[in-house]
């Protein structure tokens, strides 16, 4: 019963969903640890030197702002970025952004509703709380760009042979040549280009009179070679 529900879940679910949930998680998590850490470590740091004033003024607070940002929430983006970079092939600019969105919510949530905001309290960087949502969204995005496309650059670029590019450019279509047509053969073509005819659209828009004035081929003859031109470049086309 549970491996029908599982295989149900999994059939529903795309992998790039899973693969974005979890960046976003690795991300988020992270980030709320990292955050802890950090803001412990400044309050230690301040409180031994006697430099917990400092907290009133704005330059401080800029500060705190910066550090949160290259120390918080890049690093957890950066590492969310990583295993989506690592496990995601195909649009990866457009699944990275959703997994750092997804990340900045699940960070903004843990933030809100668990111990980050209280330590943050506890340092009394009242103003550092009120810091706008786009200062996270932001440091998540660029960790998790960083992340993703340090992976993707390791990643082993597919190889062409040179049979298979050899395949490929034959089955590009190219324009006809004068002795792809039909009653022109290398001589016949030689007289067409020194009458100035040296593409198949040159003759398909020449006057058969005057080709045949110019080359000494009847103009009988000229009239079939422009039909037969015509037909090959509907073929083309």
């Amino acid at each position: 019963m549970m491996r029908a529900i599982k295989e149900s879940i999994t059939k529903r679910v795309p992998k790039v969903t899973k693969h974005i949930a979890i960046g976003a998680l690795i991300s988020s998590i992270i980030a709320f640890a990292l955050r802890i850490v950090l803001l412990g470590m400044i309050y230690t740091i301040l409180k031994n030197f006697s430099c917990l004033g400092v907290r009133v003024f704005d330059e401080a607070l800029l500060a705190m702002t910066l550090i949160m940002i290259g120390g918080t929430y890049i690093p957890g983006g950066f590492l969310g970025g990583l295993y989506v970079g690592y496990k995601v092939k195909k649009k990866l600019r457009t699944v990275l952004v959703f997994s750092a969105l997804v990340g900045c919510v699940i960070l903004l949530a843990l933030l809100y509703f668990s111990l980050g905001y209280r330590i943050t309290y506890n340092i009394e960087v009242e103003h550092e709380t009120r810091v706008p949502i786009l200062v996270p969204l932001l440091g998540v995005i660029i960790g998790t760009y960083l992340g993703g496309y340090t992976i993707d650059w390791g990643k082993p670029r597919e190889e062409i042979s040179e049979g298979e590019l050899v395949e490929a450019l034959e089955e590009v279509p190219r324009s006809p040549i004068l002795t792809d047509i039909k009653g022109i053969g290398p001589r016949r073509a030689e007289r067409l280009i020194a009458a100035g005819i040296k593409t198949v659209e040159d003759l398909i828009k020449a006057s058969p009179e005057a080709i045949s004035a110019k080359t000494g081929i009847p103009e009988k003859t000229v009239q079939k070679l422009i039909e037969y031109a015509k037909r090959r470049a509907e073929e083309i086309s």
